[in-house]
């Protein structure tokens, strides 16, 4: 026992060392390098967790102390294994920049391989200096620590993981605001890839073949760009943007008349509206800066003054806009139908990137662009922009304002018409618009749906063309899976659900239809199109179908030997981009998966001179190689060398040699926009030969051969597999689906991943407890940031809805609200959440939280669920009978309401509705105050004053049924200056003719002492001595029956009078009989007075001791009198207070009662010290003599 005594007195006295030294280090008393140097040969050696969590607690202030941080870092990170010292050492680490942790410091359990110099990029030069090693942690290193890491220590990692979070947005560049709503490419191309635009440019300019021409502008289309040069100091030479500008200008117009649009060429009408859409990104963005380039040179000549300079870059985002519309619609006036349809998918191209520049100018500026007055708004350019593709589309669709009227013409009936060509494209140009409509017009969703489903081949409004009834399932198949992508079923309510349904099944219908004649091509695929966008989904419902949709196809393509070969081909490919995208998500297992491959393959080897089926085949192998499929990797391998040969190969026949390049581009990811796969194999170096190889074989066949359709269809395809290649899927959403354009590095990045996988893999693989850990910081930091642009809504509608807990709920839901200012989809999200019947499903706190919370998000949900919040949550938990059921749900519901009623400038609906609902919770709250309810009476009162006078005094209006709350109210509001003390008298009207005057009575004394205590103009003591004499006035006409009383005697109402009275005297004279009445500066604290349920006395104001403070004010009145007169300005009145005390002494015998008029005589005679008293006149009076 002695040696135990003995080791722990040892070790107390270690530890009170180490803290000592850790108070030394904080005050900067001692060194703490030098301390350290001298101690660390014993304490780095010693084990004990006591002595290593004072430590810990020691090397969280280095950083404070702008110490060298490396070796102190080692010894913490050391720690975190040890359950007993990690607390402290997560906690150390939290006071840590983040840029000093490093891949060196993580246990090895979880830390990456060190790059080593020889794994560096192959394509820099080697010329340049050795690039220095990465050590920062990944993001996804972070997460890792939720596996080493005991349950008791999860909050200290939080609080590690919070600091991240913290450190992340406050050095958070603001250029990813812009550039993740701009969209953009990936920049981790390697040469091969970069040289694409160049080869096919340098093709094009001199180019002497008219046959080539079409397939060299489809190939531009793709990749058209002109390079940026610098000046020494990294900025952009004016002279080359303006000329760069100018290229692409030139450039958007050839590429309008010289692209070829052919309706029976599927696979180019799948890809020409995202061609379309890359292509005006770049080119718009160029032209802006060409623009502001312009203008800069202009300012530096003298041409222009600063300030019209100032505005005309202001301007010039609109500017280029309208230049290149006008330009656009001169083409489109008088020119064949291909160069409408390029005209139309330029326009709606466009539209979505003026949108998108439109969007990243309000997160750069903290607000909406000014509307300027010398340009049209974009919400009216883009109403125009769309409604033109309706008018196209349906000639009997009635526009709302102007349209575009060079792509259509009049008929002889009237109608608008444009060509089969111009309709097709107009129907498919309308999924480029799903992330425009999705954020400024959503009800013409519904209006696109039912038109395109209208219009399917089969219904009664199809279009006579059969080549236009193919693109309309086209067009509904991708408007539809634009709508997945955007995660719109997410967001929306039960009706536009029912729609998508609805629309989906009738483009099943048309696909499988056994009673149509013709089978059209491209409904399967924009069928399949949707259903590889539903098995992202996490929904059971929707993996079922998509399931069973694929052994559907699967059976209907074994089938389809008598339909025509392009339909088979078609069939084929949607089939391989069900399947890559089912078996991605884990939908179908791999054997099923090695069915359709191998079905595939059988037609390849049956159909070698079939572009479709090679096409399918290569697509789906690999899809299918890059999600892990060995066998598929096996065929790849097999496949790429027997293609490359048949293409090299001389004499091989055309149509062999071009299914072989449509093989080996789907081989490398061609295809990829489709099926949105994303898969860390993509970038491996293997992968990377490849693609560079296929790109090799591609342009010799272009440079060698000498078959121009060969050559044409090639540079579409290389076009094609280079706008693949660099595309990232977050260009094509209105904002980025999650943080895969921030850095490697950043924690955020892997957080938001690990929200992807709760939601996709559900609570039995993602324990709550971890997901907490990892969601709160990102809630917590969101209460004080805006983060970058990302889908909130896809990532957080699965959390929502699978059984992760009320704690993960309330978590995305305190996301939300943070977040609803910058991000609509956050907003829409909780508009669902915040209306039945979603509501009804949350917990008592989340609830709770909501209803506090509701300033900060009520400004951005639409007016419609306003009212189902306001009317199903904050009214509703005061209907519940007396007493209220959830008084907490209450308070809430009313410190809410306050709080948004002090919103600046609210619309007028908003307003009418809180002030409606306030209105409605008056009517709602009993009479008769609880004591324990008294804080709702109080924020009833608090709303109330945010209201105008004449509204306050409408929604409290007294009436005997509900005098109580309402005097209480009126009481209230008075007492904080926000109502005049002249209003009290309409309460004493109402309230002398009312029988429970102790109640009222009891409030008016604490009313008049807090209106003495609140410093406010209202509440002044000029205010309070007018409003004094005013009562003594009103008792006077009383006394003499020149005012009459209802349903009360005389004697009675003036004995409640004179204590009011009475009461206003003793308040206001002094501070010490206050304190002895027992009053208070607030009402809230007499609610915690106990008192029997359902007592008299657990109500306010009926309780013994509040009828005996009301006699004891009456008992006070003498001696307080004398008081009060002697102070300034009450002083100059006496003679008026004196007069008034001999006048309702004197008043008619029957109306005044013995009581009172002995209680008149005393304070009468309590004023004989005054000096107006001595006056013999008055002193004889008194006295009676």
């Amino acid at each position: 026992q002695i040696i135990i005594l003995n080791n722990t007195a040892i070790l107390l006295a270690d530890a009170v060392l180490a803290l000592t030294l850790t108070l030394s280090f904080a005050s900067q008393v001692v060194c703490i390098r030098s301390a350290w140097n001298a101690l660390s040969p014993k304490l780095s050696c010693d084990t004990r967790p006591l002595i290593l969590k004072t430590l810990s607690d020691l090397f969280s202030l280095v950083p404070s102390l702008t110490v060298n941080t490396a070796e102190y870092e080692v010894r913490i990170w050391r720690s975190i294994n040890d359950p007993v010292v990690a607390n402290a050492a997560y906690k150390s680490l939290s006071r840590f920049s983040a840029g000093e942790h490093t891949i060196l410091h993580l246990p090895e359990e979880i830390r990456p391989e060190i790059p080593t110099p020889n794994e560096l990029d192959e394509d820099e030069d080697d010329e340049g200096d050795e690039k220095d090693l990465d050590l920062s942690i990944p993001g996804s290193c972070y997460l890792k620590l939720l596996s080493l890491t005991a349950p008791l220590v999860l909050p200290a990692l939080e609080e590690f993981f919070t600091s991240l979070v913290k450190q992340e947005m406050v050095n958070m560049p603001r250029g990813v605001y812009h550039s993740a709503l701009k969209g953009g490419v990936r920049s981790d191309q390697g040469k091969t890839v970069a040289g694409i635009p160049n080869f096919i440019l340098k093709m094009y300019e001199t180019n002497k073949q008219p046959g080539l021409k079409p397939g060299l502008a489809g190939g531009m289309l793709f990749c058209y760009d002109v390079s940026t040069y610098q000046s020494k100091d990294g900025k952009p030479l004016n002279r080359l943007m303006a000329s760069r500008g100018r290229s692409f200008k030139q450039t958007s117009l050839a590429l309008v008349h010289e692209v070829h649009i052919q309706l029976s060429e599927w696979h180019r009408a799948i890809f020409l509206p995202q061609a379309w859409l890359a292509y005006m990104s770049r080119a718009y963005h160029a032209i802006l800066q060409g623009r502001t380039g312009e203008l800069d040179l202009q300012l530096k000549h003298g041409k222009e003054g600063p300030e019209e300079v100032q505005y005309k870059k202001g301007t010039a985002w609109l500017w280029v806009r309208d230049m290149l519309t006008e330009e656009i619609t001169k083409a489109a006036a008088k020119e064949s139908p291909v160069v409408k349809g390029n005209a139309l998918l330029a326009l709606s191209s466009l539209a979505v990137v003026v949108s998108r520049h439109e969007a990243s100018l309000s997160s750069d500026s903290d607000g909406v662009p000014e509307v300027q007055p010398n340009f049209l708004s974009m919400k009216e350019w883009v109403s125009m922009v769309s409604d033109t593709l309706l008018v196209i589309v349906d000639s009997h669709y009635q526009p709302r304002g102007q349209l575009f009227s060079s792509f259509y013409y009049k008929s002889y009936s009237g109608e608008n018409t444009a060509s089969a060509i111009a309709r097709s494209a107009a129907a498919t140009a309308l999924s480029l618009l799903v992330p425009v409509f999705i954020i400024s017009c959503k009800e013409k969703v519904e209006e696109i749906l039912n038109m395109l489903t209208a219009r399917l081949p089969g219904k009664p409004r199809a279009d006579e063309s059969q080549a236009v009834q193919i693109h309309m399932g086209l067009a509904l198949g991708m408007f539809l899976s634009r709508l997945c992508e955007e995660k719109l079923s997410d967001i929306s309510g039960q009706q536009m659900n029912l729609l998508l349904m609805k629309s989906l099944d009738a483009l099943e219908n048309c696909c499988f239809d056994p009673s149509l004649e013709y089978k059209y091509p491209l409904c399967p695929f924009g069928f399949g199109l949707v259903l590889s966008l539903m098995s992202h989904s996490s929904q059971t419902e929707s993996r079922v179908h998509v399931a069973a949709s694929l052994r559907k196809l699967s059976t209907y393509l074994d089938d389809s030997g008598s339909q025509s070969r392009t339909f088979q081909e078609v069939l084929a490919y949607t089939l391989s981009c069900v399947c890559t995208s089912a078996f991605s998500t884990g939908i179908v297992e791999a054997e099923e998966a090695e069915e359709v491959m191998n079905k595939l393959r059988m037609l390849v080897e049956n159909n070698q001179q079939t572009s479709g089926f090679a096409l399918a085949l290569g697509n789906l192998v690999h899809g299918l190689s890059v999600c892990g499929h060995g066998k598929a990797e096996d065929l790849g391998h097999r496949l790429l060398p027997a293609w490359i040969r048949i293409v090299l190969a001389q004499g091989t026949p055309t149509m062999l040699c071009l299914a072989a390049l449509h093989g080996m581009v789907a081989l490398v990811g061609s295809e990829g926009d489709v099926i949105q796969l994303k898969s860390e194999a993509i970038q491996s170096s293997d992968f990377q030969a490849r693609l560079n190889e296929v790109i090799k074989t591609v342009t010799q066949v272009i440079s060698v051969s000498g078959v121009i359709g060969l050559q044409s269809n090639a540079l579409w395809l290389l076009g094609h597999l280079h706008l693949s290649t660099l595309s990232s899927s977050q260009s094509r959403t209105s904002v980025p689906t999650d943080y895969s354009y921030l850095p490697e590095s950043s924690f955020m990045r892997a957080a938001i991943g690990f929200f992807v996988t709760g939601g996709k893999k559900g609570p039995e693989s993602v324990p709550p407890s971890l997901l907490k850990v990892v969601m709160k910081p990102i809630a917590a930091v969101g209460e004080s940031y805006q983060y970058p642009p990302v889908n909130w809504a896809a990532l957080l509608s699965p959390l929502m809805r699978l059984n992760f807990g009320e704690e993960i709920q309330q978590l995305c839901l305190e996301i939300m609200v943070t977040q609803a200012q910058s991000s609509q989809n956050a907003a829409a999200l909780l508009g669902l959440w915040v209306t039945p019947p979603l509501v009804h499903a949350l917990s008592l706190n989340i609830k709770k939280y909501l209803l506090v919370s509701t300033p900060l998000w009520i400004k951005h949900v639409s007016d419609e669920q306003i009212l189902g919040f306001v009317e199903n949550v904050m009214v509703a938990v005061f209907k519940a009978a007396s007493p209220l059921l959830h008084p907490e749900l209450c308070g809430s519901a009313l410190q809410g309401l306050s709080q948004a009623m002090k919103l600046p400038s609210p619309t007028h609906h908003l307003w009418s509705l809180l002030s409606e609902a306030t209105g409605k919770i008056f009517d709602l709250l009993p009479n008769k105050i609880r004591r324990h309810d008294l804080e709702l009476y109080v924020g009833v009162a608090r709303c109330l004053s945010e209201m105008t006078d004449d509204e306050a005094s409408r929604v409290a209006q007294l009436t005997e049924s509900n005098l109580e709350k309402a005097a209480f109210v009126r009481l209230y509001l008075v007492s904080q200056g926000r109502f005049p003390l002249m209003g009290l008298m309409d309460v004493l009207s109402v309230a002398v003719q009312h029988p429970g005057k102790d109640t009222l009575a009891w409030m008016v004394l604490h009313g008049l002492y807090q209106a003495r205590v609140v410093s406010h103009a209202n509440t002044g003591v000029l205010k309070r001595m007018e409003w004094l004499l005013e009562l003594m006035g009103y008792i006077r006409n009383i006394a003499y029956q020149s005012t009459s009383v209802q349903n009360v005697t005389l004697d009675e109402a003036l004995d409640f009078l004179l204590l009011l009275f009475a009461a206003a005297v003793v308040t206001w004279a002094d501070h010490a009989a206050p304190l002895l009445l027992g009053l208070s500066a607030s009402w809230l604290p007499w609610h915690r007075e106990g008192g029997p349920a359902g007592s008299a006395s657990s109500f306010l104001g009926r309780s013994p001791v509040h009828r005996v403070t009301l006699q004891e004010a009456l008992t006070l009145l003498p001696g307080s009198m004398p008081l009060l007169l002697q102070k300034e300005p009450w002083k100059e009145q006496t003679q008026k207070f004196i007069d008034w005390l001999f006048v309702i002494m004197e008043s008619p015998k029957e109306g005044l009662s013995a009581k009172s008029r002995d209680l008149l005589k005393a304070t009468l005679l309590s004023l004989r010290v005054l000096p107006e008293f001595k006056k013999k006149a008055v002193w004889t009076r008194a006295y009676g003599w």
